[in-house]
C-alpha cells in the first residue's frame, strides 16, 4: 500500500486535554484538517504511551472512522492487535517496539510498516528489515527532546538527552534511503516544512497543527510547503 502523504500528522494522549471535551475537541479539529486537504495528503500516526488497551482501542476506533471519512491513512504505534481490530491502515514501530524483521514475513495483514530512526545506521537497519517508511527525529529541539543540556544545568533523564540532527544530516539520511524519510522533532512552522522539503524529506508534527489557532489553516499551508 503506497503512501502518499506529505505531512504525518502524529496524535498522542497529551493533545487530549486541556479542554471541557478534550476528546470531541481533538476529534472536531483532526476532522476539520482533513476535510481541508485533498484525501491521502495528510497521513494520521496516533500513540498511546499511558493508556489503557481499552482505552486505546475505543480512541483507536474513533480516529479510524474520522480517517476513513476522510480518506487519509492511520497507523498505530506498535499495537499490532488494536490496529488489526479497528482496521488501521498500518503501524509505527519505535525503537523498543515490535522487532519489524519478525512481523514482515508471517502473514501480517498488508499494511504500510513505519519505524523511528535516529541516525543513519538505524535508518539503513530498518529499510533492509522492511519497512516502507522511517520517521528521523529530532531534527530540532522538542518539549519532549530537549536539546543536551549545558554541564551546569539541572538534571535531565537519560532518555531525554538527545541532540538534534539538523537538516544536513536529514538530507543525507533521505538520500541514502529508497523509502520516505517524515523528519520530525521541531516541525513548528511553514519555513522548517520547506526547509525539509527541500532536500526531499517528508514532514512528521505532533503540535503545530492541532494546536494551532486555526488547524485547518495550518494543515493546508504546511502541505503546501511539503510538496516540492
Amino acid at each position: 500500500m503506497p503512501l502518499a502523504a506529505r505531512v504525518l500528522l502524529v496524535l498522542d494522549e497529551s493533545l487530549r486535554a486541556p479542554a471541557a471535551d478534550p476528546v470531541a475537541q481533538l476529534h472536531a479539529h483532526l476532522a476539520a484538517v482533513l476535510a481541508a486537504v485533498s484525501p491521502g495528503q495528510i497521513a494520521v500516526q496516533l500513540r498511546a504511551k499511558t493508556l489503557p488497551a481499552r482505552t486505546f482501542f475505543h480512541w483507536a476506533a474513533q480516529v479510524r472512522r474520522i480517517t476513513a471519512d476522510h480518506g487519509a491513512l492511520l497507523l498505530l504505534n506498535d499495537r499490532a492487535d488494536i490496529a488489526w481490530a479497528v482496521g488501521a491502515d498500518g503501524l509505527h514501530l519505535p525503537g523498543h517496539g515490535l522487532p519489524l524483521a519478525r512481523l514482515r514475513p508471517h502473514g501480517s495483514p498488508p499494511w504500510i510498516y513505519s519505524a523511528a530512526a535516529h541516525s543513519l545506521a538505524e535508518a539503513q537497519r530498518l529499510e533492509q528489515a522492511g519497512a516502507d517508511c522511517i520517521t528521523l527525529s529530532p531534527i530540532w529541539p522538542t518539549p519532549s527532546k530537549p536539546p543536551l543540556p549545558a554541564p551546569a544545568a539541572p538534571a535531565v533523564p537519560p532518555s531525554l538527552l538527545v541532540s538534534p540532527l539538523s537538516v544536513d544530516v536529514l538530507a543525507h539520511v533521505t538520500a541514502q534511503l529508497a523509502i520516505p524519510v517524515f523528519a520530525l522533532g521541531g516541525i513548528d512552522t511553514t519555513a522548517r516544512v520547506s526547509a525539509c522539503a527541500a532536500v526531499g524529506a517528508r514532514v512528521a508534527c505532533l503540535r503545530a497543527i492541532l494546536q494551532h489557532p486555526d488547524p485547518p489553516a495550518c494543515a493546508i499551508a504546511f502541505v503546501a510547503a511539503a510538496t516540492p
